[in-house]
């Protein structure tokens, strides 16, 4: 197997990364076939080059495919750093569902209901592999080359060749998310419980909890009871949907509330105390909203004890004609890169901040719904967002962003079109620079893009 060539510095050729509503990037690209194609994870790989992961079918993109396992729809995308050129594409299972790849020796983890899988850097060979009981949804690769994979709600923590460190079951209603951190040897898992009770009556419960390897917990944010909770009077659904160990070494968490109500006021520790949240404008501050439009928060925590350094929410606006209501924010993936500035996806409704003057390499980025699979970018004081933004262009809809990365002066956002009757032809988004500048068709298409950090 030959050593890639390594890009030196594989950001310098998308130009300097430009806060503001004048966004630009590398690329923005479909990777779909003709049918019904998903997007789920994309990373960066050592040598600079871009890694794409989830569903393409009946298109190799004039490239004659990788097949392992007996190949299938399921698709690892092997892509130039700047995004523009594809380099190979590698095939196993129906569908790829979560990826992550090693940030020293690129090996590349994949899992789905084939279990879990470690591709070799190039793609072209599987390392190492094992089924699981049943299948994988989300995955996290360590610095030292361990990995954690989820299947339902068992978490099973791997070595570098896939041999057990360790493995437990975790409670609650849905379990979204989890990280892996090979300096404290803990695993992050998020998700939230459902336990009614008055006085809330009906109530979801988030939580952020570090397990030990043998499954026992080190420490917990959040994870209250309904009585716990309806003694402070925070009786807004809320839920833990994302959490990663940012390149900062911090460890940041992505969440929902369906109204202002939240634990996520509160210090996740203590309930009697107001956690420290930074507000500086109407898209922070959750105040006059939209009934129970579900609003984003987004945190950054010690990884060692789990205390709460900022937080901060996320709310879209209505127009002042219907009341400037705070409107829907959710959150689906978070990191951090090297300086702690935030990178968050997600879909939105109507409507984002100066959603008409925004633009992606000179082009609108909106059209007449200002909502959409979104990314935001927030300085690392939580003063500033530095982009807010969505790649719909005049036409696309149905678009929810759905992973993030940073990394070697870049970063990345993977997103899933989807539609419930019209193909997705009916609707492009924007193509700028782009391998696959129209989309593919069917009712759901993968895209990705690709942009200069700040």
């Amino acid at each position: 197997m030959g050593t890639p060539t390594v890009i030196s510095d594989p950001g310098a050729m998308c130009g300097d990364f430009v806060a503001g509503d004048a966004f630009k990037v590398c690329t923005a690209s479909y990777l779909a076939g003709p049918g019904d194609d998903s997007a789920s994870a994309i990373d960066f790989a050592p040598d600079g080059r871009v890694v794409f992961a989830g569903k393409v079918a009946e298109n190799n993109f004039g490239q004659t495919p990788i097949e392992l396992q007996g190949g299938g729809d399921g698709a690892v995308i092997r892509l130039s750093a700047d995004g523009r050129k594809l380099e190979s594409i590698t095939r196993l299972g129906a569908t790829i569902a979560d990826m992550q790849v090693h940030a020293t020796s690129g090996n590349i983890a994949v899992v789905g209901a084939f279990g879990v899988v470690v591709l070799s850097p190039d793609a072209k060979t599987v390392l190492f592999s094992k089924t699981l009981a049943s299948a994988a949804t989300r995955v996290s690769v360590a610095a030292d080359g361990s990995i954690v994979v989820l299947a339902g709600k068992h978490v099973s923590v791997f070595d570098a060749s896939l041999a057990s460190l360790g493995e437990f079951d975790v409670s609650g209603t849905t379990i979204n998310d989890l990280a892996l951190d090979s300096g404290t040897k803990q695993v992050f898992v998020v998700g939230f419980k459902q336990d009614d009770g008055a006085p809330c009556t009906q109530l979801q419960i988030p939580f952020l909890r570090a397990y030990r390897f043998d499954g026992k917990i080190s420490w917990k944010a959040y994870d209250w009871n309904h009585t716990e909770v309806g003694a402070v009077n925070e009786c807004a659904d809320s839920r833990g949907l994302s959490v990663a160990l940012g390149r900062d070494g911090m460890l940041y968490y992505a969440g929902e509330s369906h109204g202002g109500n939240t634990v996520h006021r509160r210090m996740p520790q203590d309930l009697a105390t107001m956690s420290p949240v930074t507000k500086f404008d109407k898209y922070n501050d959750p105040y006059n909203l939209n009934g129970a439009a579900p609003i984003s928060y987004y945190a950054r925590f010690k990884p060692g004890d789990g205390s709460l350094l900022m937080g901060q929410y996320l709310v879209t606006r209505l127009s002042p004609d219907k009341g400037d209501k705070g409107n829907a924010a959710r959150p689906t993936a978070i990191t951090a890169d090297e300086k702690g500035n935030i990178l968050l996806t997600g879909a939105t409704a109507c409507c984002i901040e100066n959603a008409a003057q925004k633009t992606v390499n000179g082009l609108p980025a909106f059209g007449a719904y200002a909502g959409g699979g979104f990314v935001l970018m927030v300085a690392s004081d939580f003063s500033q967002r530095l982009v807010w933004t969505v790649f719909d262009g005049p036409q696309g809809g149905g678009t929810n962003g759905v992973a993030v990365t940073t990394g070697g002066g870049r970063m990345a956002v993977a997103i899933v079109q989807t539609s419930k009757t019209m193909p997705t032809t009916a609707s492009p988004m924007l193509g700028i620079d782009a391998l696959q500048p129209s989309p593919g068709g069917g009712l759901s298409d993968g895209y990705f893009a690709v942009w200069r950090t700040p």
